[in-house]
């Protein structure tokens, strides 16, 4: 096929000169199949565990303005609004558990602001989404991850972002799949600290996925053992859940606060950074004002030695809402 490269300059009275210059790899270049708007019509993927790491796979979306996406994920709105850009859907199937991460890369992401979902079925509008993110990759591209079984079934929704209003754009961009071993997960009950220090501790410096349904799981406890004195960062992280969360660190009684935070952390996520001295700690993990669903991943991160504990390092902003006391 002839292709032809078209410069101009940004306005007529500019000059510029310069070199043009192309180059091609001998790595396969994978393309979505059009049409691919409903996930029945969905573009095959050749991703099915850690032997296919690194497959990358091309499309391109038209805008189109603000989307009814905001209905689809949030909810929030019962009046018209504008018409969806274009919908690219993918498929896979795993041969294995993996802690799926699918990364969406573009040549400008601040420009054509990206949007991922993940659901394990079709059609995708049974409650059956896993995932979703906006903008944890690169500029304003999403990094979306999601666990998933072996055997299991999964659809990709690859559009604009539903806070994208430029109606006039198009985006080219790659996504490519990773799978890697996955993460712990929560054992519930763990509402209270003495409930988790019973039957659930969390290993130091791993990952461990929560969730919280926000009517009758609406706090979540994990306990850690520390050998010696130590630096510790207790890290939340969305999972595709909610955003906006409280953690407060207590003894394993839950008898005794230590410390509490809220948006210490990326965004509105806690994040309570201490030098503690050995023993056990429980920490726990709650929305930020009315109880809603989130599901989190969340870590004890040892960073050294250190004296002279308990000591904190915190966000007071929680005290002026009482979201710490009680918590």
């Amino acid at each position: 096929t002839d292709y032809i490269a078209i410069v101009l300059g940004y306005s007529a009275a500019d000059e510029f000169a310069y070199e043009l210059k192309v180059t091609t790899s001998e790595e396969p270049c994978l393309l979505e199949a059009e049409p691919n708007g409903l996930c029945e019509d969905a573009t095959p993927v050749m991703f099915a565990g850690e032997a296919d790491n690194g497959y990358t796979i091309s499309g391109v979306y038209n805008a189109g303005g603000l989307s009814d996406l905001w209905t689809q994920v949030f909810g929030v709105f019962d009046f018209p609004i504008l018409q969806v850009g274009e919908l690219d859907y993918y498929t896979f199937t795993l041969a294995e558990d993996c802690f799926v991460e699918i990364e969406m890369t573009g040549t400008d992401c601040l420009r054509g602001d990206a949007f991922l979902q993940a659901h394990n079925g079709c059609p995708d509008n049974l409650g059956n989404a896993i995932g979703a993110d906006d903008d944890s990759g690169d500029s304003l591209c999403p990094l979306l991850g999601f666990n998933a079984l072996a055997g299991e079934q999964i659809w990709v929704l690859a559009t604009e972002s539903p806070f994208y209003v430029n109606p006039l754009d198009y985006f080219p961009y790659n996504l490519t799949f990773t799978c890697t071993e996955p993460p712990a997960m929560e054992v519930e009950p763990n509402d209270t600290a003495a409930q988790a220090y019973a039957n659930n501790p969390i290993a130091l410096d791993e990952p461990t996925l929560g969730a919280l349904d926000g009517v009758t799981d609406i706090v979540d406890y994990f306990c850690f053992t520390l050998d010696s004195d130590q630096q510790v960062t207790l890290l939340e992280e969305d999972n595709g859940g909610g955003t906006d969360t409280v953690m407060e660190l207590v003894d394993p009684t839950g008898a005794t606060q230590i410390c509490c935070d809220d948006d210490s952390g990326a965004g509105f996520h806690a994040l309570i950074t201490a030098c503690l001295p050995a023993g056990d700690y429980c920490f726990g993990i709650k929305d930020w004002g009315t109880p809603a669903a989130n599901a989190y991943i969340a870590t004890v991160i040892t960073e050294g030695s250190c004296a002279g504990g308990p000591t904190c390092i915190v966000s007071d902003f929680s005290a002026l809402y009482g979201e710490c006391t009680p918590f």
